[in-house]
Order: structure tokens, then sequence, then C-alpha cells
């Protein structure tokens, strides 16, 4: 049907060759002789089918190539925006990354500090036990020693009054 001469009696000879690419059909080359009086043939319909061919594809990869560069400047953009995305993000979690080693920094040293006077509180409590239960408890041994000799060296002649003041005194101090 391509090689038929058009009714225009003026053209001798006309060629229509679709453009195909391979995912649709988008157009037409079209060969028309007319003044040379030259017509058509089967090797000028396969050279003009190479041709459109040749040109389809050459239209598709433009087409693909506009396409892929599209894609890429759209890709491009949403890389630089995740990327941004992802910096904002990362500084936040370096931030509260910190802001729990500042935390943990100050926890320890809170414990430190805690250990610290509990430490001091227990040697002062030491202290104060060594130095006033000591205390009391050599003066109850030294009243009883006292006791004990007076006891000893003048038998009954002391009168029970006065031990019994002892023995109330020693007996205050071990309760205090």
């Amino acid at each position: 049907d391509a090689l038929k001469p058009h009714p225009d009696p003026s053209l001798k000879s006309l060629m229509v060759v679709p453009l195909i690419a391979p995912a649709e059909t988008f157009g037409a080359i079209t060969f028309v002789s007319a003044e040379s009086g030259r017509r058509y043939g089967q090797t000028d319909f396969a050279l003009a089918q190479d041709l459109a061919r040749r040109a389809a594809l050459a239209v598709d990869n433009a087409r693909l190539y506009q396409r892929a560069q599209s894609l890429n400047t759209e890709l491009d953009q949403r890389v630089a925006q995740r990327t941004s995305e992802l910096q904002a993000a990362n500084k936040k979690l370096e931030t509260e990354i910190a802001e729990h080693q500042r935390a943990a920094e100050q926890r320890r040293l809170l414990a430190v500090h805690l250990q610290t006077v509990l430490e001091e509180e227990r040697v002062r409590i030491a202290r104060e036990i060594h130095d006033e239960i000591g205390q009391l408890m050599t003066a109850v041994k030294m009243d009883l020693a006292l006791l004990e000799r007076k006891l000893t060296r003048n038998g009954s002649k002391e009168s029970t009054d006065v031990l019994r003041e002892e023995i109330s005194a020693t007996t205050k101090l071990v309760d205090d």
C-alpha cells in the first residue's frame, strides 16, 4: 500500500513509512516524487523503512534521554532533600547523645558525691561511737574496778549507801 501512487496527477510516486519505536507508533515519514518523474521501488521502500526505523529509534532515545535527565534531576532533588533531613536528624541525635552523656556524667558525679558523703557520715558516726561510748565504757570499767577495790579493801566497813550511790552512778553511765 505504501508504494501506490497518490491520486494527484503531479505526483509520480509516494511512500509513507511509520515511525515505530519499541513502545508506540508516533509518526510517519513521507517521501514524494513529483517533478523528477521517479518512481519508488522495493529497494527504495526498504531504505525508507530502515531510515524510519533509525529515526524512530533516535527520537525514542532522545525522549528516553530527556526522561532520564528529568528523573535524574528529580532524584538529585530527592537525594538532596533526604540528605538534608538525615543531616538534621543526625544533628538532633548528636545533641541528644551529648545530653545523655552529660546527664550520665552528672549522675556519676552525684553517685561519687553521695558515696563520699556516706563515707564521711560513717566515719563521723564511728568516731562519735568510739569517742563517746569508749569514754563511757572506760569510766564504767574504772568505777567498777574502784568499787571492787573498796569492797575487797574495806570489807563491809564502808556504808552500803555510798556503795549504792556509786553503783547507781555506774548504772547511769551504762544507760548513757
